[in-house]
């Protein structure tokens, strides 16, 4: 309703306008190998997707939280929830960084 009254609608959606048209979809369908995690809030506009499907275009997913309370703009309504999901998903990512022991050679 914001971007409407202040006359600032269509900046704001430019951003989807070029993700989702031509080029841009070529990239939809394949998979993210780096470590991923996925945050899921229930109030969000689109529902939120299950754990099990992640995994198709997120074959690398170490971290994934449903979160209690929250919707689309989760910095601004659960900024604390999000800022520790997203510590723990660091943390989890540094641990598979720890370098091993070396062997002598």
């Amino acid at each position: 309703m914001i971007y409407w009254v202040t006359g600032t609608i269509p900046s704001s959606m430019r951003f989807y306008k070029e993700a989702f048209a031509g080029k841009a979809l070529v990239a939809i369908g394949l998979p993210v190998t780096v470590p991923s995690g996925v945050v899921a809030f229930p109030h969000e506009i689109i529902s939120h997707v299950p754990e099990s499907f992640c995994y198709w275009g997120y074959p690398n997913l170490v971290h994934y939280t449903t979160m209690p309370t929250g919707g689309h703009f989760p910095a601004f309504e659960q900024p604390a929830l999000l800022a520790e999901d997203i510590r723990a998903f660091a943390r989890k990512v540094e641990a598979l960084d720890t370098p091993k022991e070396k062997t002598p050679q």
